[in-house]
């Protein structure tokens, strides 16, 4: 393979990676998301841990603020570094619509909670079967430059190898 064909898999692999990986690690931004949740808990002072005394209808004082609080750190820290966005946008639209549920008593807050909880688990589920094939993209791809380095040097050997008969002929055909 000529330099332009190297060049055309190097730009293969780095165009491949860069979608692999254009994201930060999601453990990362769940690790910002966190502390953000923090800001929100502090600035509507309410605590999605706390909330004995509230019947299984009532939404506490503060709370849809602190879940709209939420919903924008999902939007801007989680949604932009994962590989599944859709997801995330579906358990914010979810959550949205189960807590205007809980206000509307249609549904109580252990209900939403325990579904908001199983969608937070599938997707963490997801994103790891996400990153599992990644990683099995990026061996295939790494495999597969190997091979074409391999296929690449075994070329120059060959090349070099004919290039010494035609010298070694033309010499002899020469007298020298």
């Amino acid at each position: 393979m000529n330099s332009t064909g190297k060049a055309i898999g190097l730009l293969f692999l780095i165009l491949s990676l860069s979608s692999a990986c254009s994201t930060m690690d999601i453990s990362a931004a769940r690790q910002d998301f966190r502390e953000y949740i923090q800001g929100c808990k502090q600035r509507f002072n309410y605590d999605p841990l706390q909330t004995e005394g509230l019947g299984d209808y009532q939404l506490a004082e503060g709370e849809k603020e602190f879940l709209n609080c939420v919903y924008t750190g999902l939007n801007d820290l989680l949604i932009p570094n994962t590989t599944i966005p859709e997801d995330y946008e579906k358990l914010v639209k979810d959550h949205r619509d189960m807590t205007q549920k809980v206000a509307d008593k249609e549904m109580t807050r252990s209900e939403r909670m325990q579904r908001s909880l199983a969608a937070i688990n599938s997707i963490k589920e997801h994103e790891a079967e996400e990153k599992d094939k990644r990683i099995q993209q990026f061996q295939r791809i790494s495999d597969e430059m190997r091979r074409q380095e391999e296929m690449n040097r075994i070329q120059n050997i060959t090349t070099q190898v004919a290039q010494a008969r035609n010298f070694s002929a033309l010499s002899g055909a020469l007298g020298r």
